[in-house]
């Protein structure tokens, strides 16, 4: 889950997590978070301090009470007494405004790997297969993998 407020930064977060392979679903205020909070199991949250209708600390700290979910804080409170609060109220990362998306992506796959929902990857040559997705890709942006003819990337024997 993404809980972002800004809709350009939002969007394009969204986008850039999804070409990666991962499903986002959008917040754009502290109300809409805990709506989907309610109905889904997120692997990871990605969560703004400074909301519309509410502070991300303090969806934090709820979300906290619920469950274990990983969350990263994007914001630009940037004083070390803002990081410091975000970690006493349970954040397992904070990446501060402005940041480099690929920083961001290595950092959210940095805590999916801790956490145990990292996707399970081989990387061979110029291959990398996911197993988890069943998608097979080629590195350095050379487009996907044509599928095997069955349709099925691996079969157990």
């Amino acid at each position: 889950m993404l809980v972002e407020d800004d809709v350009l930064l939002g969007e394009a977060l969204k986008a850039s997590l999804e070409q990666d392979g991962h499903a986002v679903a959008l917040a754009r205020s502290a109300a809409q978070a805990r709506k989907l909070w309610q109905a889904v199991r997120f692997d990871l949250c990605l969560l703004d301090i400074r909301l519309p209708d509410g502070s991300g600390l303090d969806l934090c700290a709820g979300f906290r009470q619920e469950r274990d979910t990983p969350v990263i804080f994007l914001t630009a409170n940037d004083t070390d007494e803002d990081v410091v609060r975000g970690f006493q109220l349970g954040c397992d990362d904070y990446v501060t405004k402005p940041f480099a998306p690929e920083v961001l992506l290595q950092r959210v796959l940095a805590v999916l790997r801790r956490t145990g929902g990292a996707p399970q990857m081989i990387r061979y040559q110029d291959l990398e297969i996911d197993l988890d997705r069943q998608v097979v890709r080629r590195q350095g942006g050379s487009g996907p993998a044509s599928p095997p003819p069955s349709g099925k990337l691996l079969e157990r024997a």
